[in-house]
């Protein structure tokens, strides 16, 4: 049976794309967040999507009609589970947060409805405890821009039924994903196991002023043939969270890495976090690297 009736629980930047993607390829799906102004940003997320999805997937004004109107929004957790099928996490990457949203969860799911996170970087064997559901929660991570990177990746759990890691498999590729299978743990998956030591790497080179962020990516572009280098990847996932996630990879005596991100506070602290707000390491809609 499909899991056609999605939640989404978070209107951030991936919840809302993963929203908005099950849509499009005609999930019903109800984003819930916790409060009023938490769903009125996540619908100006949502909302920003349309002319992605005209430019990128040649969407039509019927297709973008059809993805509205199947997608609810909520901040009622009781109105949003009625009916689900599958229940996407996608909230802050804050431990104590997570648990306590899956702590309130338990007793107001369906029996049959399977659990999934989209941590980046908690393993899910650090949130299955706080679930009612071991056998049916799994972590599936999602790349940004999804309807272009469609990679999913899926990392069960030791106690995750088989069945439910299929079911979740078949859901990827039916919202037009390409699904990756982990066989075992491992903290930043397969995708960001290989990006962190690239993107370490360019902010060490900033660190000590080797080059500037647009010559280190034109540097990677044309070596190897890349639309975007490690700068430009930073801008779109957004300096925050990339600053958060590289910060706990500082090793003792990493100076190199620690001015870089240091060099990169001083943008967050202007408001500079990437694409998001219209300026990071480049200023957009027309950044330095797309005119190399």
């Amino acid at each position: 049976m499909a899991l056609d009736n999605v939640v989404v629980a978070g209107g951030g930047t991936l919840g809302s794309q993963i929203a908005y993607q099950s849509a499009f390829k005609g999930k019903h799906v109800v984003l819930y967040d916790i409060n009023e102004q938490a769903l009125a940003n996540a619908k100006k997320n949502v909302d920003k999507l349309d002319d992605r999805y005209r430019e990128d997937m040649d969407a039509t004004d019927d297709q973008i009609q059809a993805t509205h109107e199947r997608i609810k929004f909520t901040d009622d957790l009781d109105e949003a589970l009625k009916g689900a099928d599958i229940v996407v996490e996608a909230i802050p990457e804050d431990l104590s947060i997570k648990s306590d949203f899956y702590k309130k969860l338990a007793g107001h799911l369906d029996d049959d409805t399977i659990l999934v996170s989209n941590t980046s970087t908690l393993l899910p064997s650090q949130i299955v405890e706080f679930t009612d559901r071991p056998d049916k929660f799994l972590a599936l991570h999602f790349a940004n821009e999804i309807w272009k990177r469609n990679l999913a990746e899926l990392m069960p759990v030791t106690t995750t039924d088989k069945a439910v890691v299929q079911k979740v498999n078949d859901f990827a590729k039916e919202i037009g994903m390409k699904p990756i299978m982990l066989t075992k743990e491992q903290p930043g998956y397969v995708l960001n196991s290989l990006i962190d030591p690239w993107e370490n790497a360019a902010l060490r080179l900033w660190g000590r002023d080797v080059a500037e962020p647009a010559d280190i990516d034109k540097d990677w572009m044309v070596a190897f043939g890349t639309n975007m280098g490690p700068f430009a990847l930073m801008d779109m996932v957004g300096l925050e969270l990339v600053h958060e996630i590289h910060s706990r990879q500082v090793a003792p005596g990493d100076v190199d890495l620690l001015h870089g991100l240091n060099k990169m506070q001083k943008l967050i602290d202007a408001g500079k976090v990437g694409q998001k707000s219209g300026q990071g390491f480049y200023s957009y809609p027309n950044p330095e690297f797309l005119n190399f």
